[in-house]
């Protein structure tokens, strides 16, 4: 095949560091439903010129009421929710595995693990700043 391939969506099935020869341990409520949503919204980004032009060409006000980027802006934040979806069914996976092997690990360390993994951020959290 020759072109380009651009990946427009991806889900992780471990946040955890895996071997290659060791298989991720399937858990009991996979959730297929949630990840083909966030695979789905991811990819609506990449539709987000195309529905611009095709929004603009289709609209019959006035021209000084189009709001320019504004459905190209709608397919982005789709996308990036998509990534968010993502992120937190990863995680939720994470979770179902670590509740599924708990019998091999010390209670206390199974309590702190849970708690770690329930506090830990996915991504830095913002604070506002005062003006």
């Amino acid at each position: 095949m020759t072109g380009f391939q651009h990946t427009s969506s991806f889900i992780f099935p471990t946040l955890a560091w895996q071997s290659p020869s060791e298989p991720v341990l399937k858990t009991n409520q996979p959730r297929m439903a949630i990840r083909a949503t966030a695979m789905s919204w991811q990819n609506m980004s990449t539709d987000g010129a195309m529905s611009e032009l095709i929004s603009a060409d289709n609209f019959t006000g006035p021209p000084q009421d189009f709001k320019l980027n504004h459905v190209n802006e709608i397919l982005g934040l789709m996308g990036s929710t998509g990534e968010q979806l993502a992120l937190a069914w990863t995680a939720e996976q994470d979770v179902q595995r670590w509740l599924q092997t708990a019998t091999t690990r010390d209670p206390v360390h199974q309590r702190m693990g849970v708690r770690a993994m329930a506090e830990r951020p996915l991504q830095p959290r913002c604070r506002a700043q005062p003006r």
